[in-house]
């Protein structure tokens, strides 16, 4: 879609999706088929993604003959279909612009259509239209390929890569509530019919900083956009009931982002019906190829942004700290597992057997999650520092740390380095005696929690750390500074010494 009219410049700080589900039958069904015809217009608040050259302030709307349009009854829950041969499979039916006007804002939308729908066996079946039937037109639905469980239309937010000419494949618009003249199978629509945009289009310039110093990051590898309150839609099913149609989550990630000169582009859509807009934030977070992240923080507008709008601004992305990944390696057999934000979730309460990984070397903002029991391997004579809210080990059921060599893990924004949650926390050593150093911020948890071995409400025995044939001792425990003077130490350290039972003691002997 290409564009042609003025929007007022909303200064602000600072992706969607089809397909149809391929349901093989042997043979198609006789469908009752209705010649649609009507007036299509774009709407005064759609918004589109080619802008002018000189500033970027013109956007121009047009329709183009390789558009798409799919059509919905609303009334009886069926999608325009046909049957496809090749595929073997009833598939969506899609309008296209004809006798487009010379302003390119207007068109004429025909075509022969037949309508079906899911029944209660999960079988097609053909459905007839009454007079008194409503519809929804969507435009451009076909793009990106992502396929729907019943069939529907699906629009998902996150296949977009930073670009102006990426997010053109995100100019998503639709018309609903439609009331059609029925008459000889013809259905006809007396007015123009008038679409509206589904997402709010973002262009922001990216200032980058280290502390009071303007900085050229390295290669921008990753974008996260999220919302502090999960009002961000990632996937809307705008054909399901008002309730259902769209689905928020805690933001999406953009692998190589596409920031030209500073400008990165983004098509976003927001629900307010679970949260208020009122004190959401939009949040953006860079990696850089060197591992350093930036971050910024906006307001959102107290009513919260607006459909078909266009927010143009800066944004100001802050040094927050140096992104560094760990070696990590699957030794149960398992597939290596990618973290993602920062975090790696083992979730395998199916396998009787406990998840077994190995960490090496230093890390910096990673962390890790099991839902099962969980062998961990720590090695490389590596410091890991998390300053998230978590853990930089959390499991809900045993964990066994493995020292391979001396390790420190700097979690002092927390209470605690590493938490079992309902069960054991033990360690053990790979074979000779090995130091684990933990730097956290409540001396009641010492930094290591075992909820049924070692922490303040149980027990605070050093030695129920121990795993079978190994002895643990608290070598040593140390209080950081009281930079904030409130009469406590911002955060401790202690060293834990682990040590196996059969290690060899020698008595010196003289000749």
């Amino acid at each position: 879609m290409k564009r042609l009219f003025y929007l007022a410049f909303i200064v602000l700080g600072l992706c969607a999706c089809n397909n149809t589900e391929e349901i093989l039958i042997e043979t198609p069904k006789s469908p009752v088929v209705y010649h649609m015809s009507l007036q299509a217009s774009l709407d005064a608040q759609t918004r589109g993604v080619t802008f002018d050259n000189n500033d970027e302030s013109v956007i121009s709307t047009l329709f183009e003959s390789s558009d798409k349009v799919y059509v919905y009854n609303e009334t009886k829950g069926a999608l325009a279909r046909h049957w496809d041969e090749d595929e073997k499979a009833y598939v969506a039916t899609a309008l296209q612009p004809s006798r487009i006007s010379a302003s390119g804002r207007g068109c004429t939308l025909e075509g022969d259509l037949s309508f079906y729908k899911l029944n209660a066996t999960d079988e097609w079946e053909v459905v007839e239209a009454d007079a008194t039937d409503t519809y929804s037109l969507f435009y451009q639905m076909n793009r990106p390929n992502y396929p729907d469980e019943d069939g529907g239309p699906v629009y998902v937010y996150t296949f977009q890569k930073g670009s102006a000419e990426s997010v053109s494949q995100f100019d998503f618009a639709e018309a609903t509530g439609i009331t059609m003249t029925l008459a000889d199978n013809k259905l006809t629509v007396p007015n123009t019919v008038m679409f509206n945009n589904l997402q709010s289009m973002f262009r922001q310039h990216l200032t980058f900083k280290k502390g009071s110093e303007t900085v050229n990051p390295a290669t921008i590898t990753r974008l996260f956009v999220k919302t502090s309150k999960n009002t961000l839609v990632l996937y809307s099913f705008p054909t399901e009931d008002p309730e259902f149609r769209f689905f928020t989550q805690d933001g999406f990630k953009i692998d190589n982002p596409e920031i030209v000169d500073g400008d990165v582009f983004l098509a976003l859509t927001f629900d307010y019906s679970e949260n208020s807009a009122e004190g959401d934030q939009l949040i953006l977070t860079a990696y850089d190829a060197e591992g350093n992240v930036y971050q910024c923080v906006k307001d959102v507008p107290t009513n919260g942004f607006e459909n078909g709008k266009y927010y143009y601004g800066e944004m100001t992305m802050l040094w927050k700290y140096l992104d560094i990944k760990p070696t990590v390696t699957r030794t149960d057999g398992g597939e290596d597992i990618e973290p993602e934000q920062g975090k790696y979730s083992f979730d395998l309460s199916s396998d009787p057997k406990p998840v077994e990984f190995t960490i090496s070397g230093n890390s910096s903002s990673y962390c890790f999650y099991s839902t099962h029991d969980a062998i961990i391997t720590l090695g490389g004579d590596g410091t890991a520092v998390y300053s998230g809210t978590d853990p930089f080990i959390y499991g809900e059921k045993n964990l066994t740390i493995s020292l391979a060599s001396n390790y420190t893990i700097d979690c002092r924004g927390n209470n605690s380095a590493i938490w079992a949650d309902s069960e054991d926390l033990k360690l053990k050593t790979t074979g000779e005696t090995y130091t684990l150093s933990v730097i956290a911020s409540d001396p009641d948890y010492r930094g290591l929690v075992g909820w049924n071995n070692y922490n303040p409400g149980y027990s605070n025995e050093v030695n129920n750390l121990a795993e079978n044939g190994f002895s643990v001792e608290l070598t040593s425990t140390t209080e950081g500074p009281d930079e904030d003077n409130d009469d406590t130490p911002d955060y401790y350290t202690w060293v834990y010494t682990v040590t196996p039972n059969n290690k060899p003691q020698y008595e010196s002997k003289g000749w």
